[in-house]
């Protein structure tokens, strides 16, 4: 192998493994959004549920 083909060699491997990383950081963005997105989900229906139960203990139906 060549200089050449090694330096080739070595720039397609660091820009491979900043990729990964690039990819990696994204993929935990992506996961501690979702699970924010998810958590806001869960109390809102909780929240709605509460409300119907209270309602529903009244009477009240609409």
């Amino acid at each position: 192998m060549s200089n050449f083909d090694s330096t080739l060699a070595a720039r397609i491997d660091i820009k491979a493994a900043l990729a990964r990383a690039e990819i990696r950081k994204m993929a935990q963005e992506a996961t501690i959004a979702i699970y924010a997105m998810t958590e806001h989900h869960n109390r809102s229906a909780g929240q709605s549920r509460r409300f119907w139960n209270e309602r529903s203990k009244r009477g009240n139906y609409g």
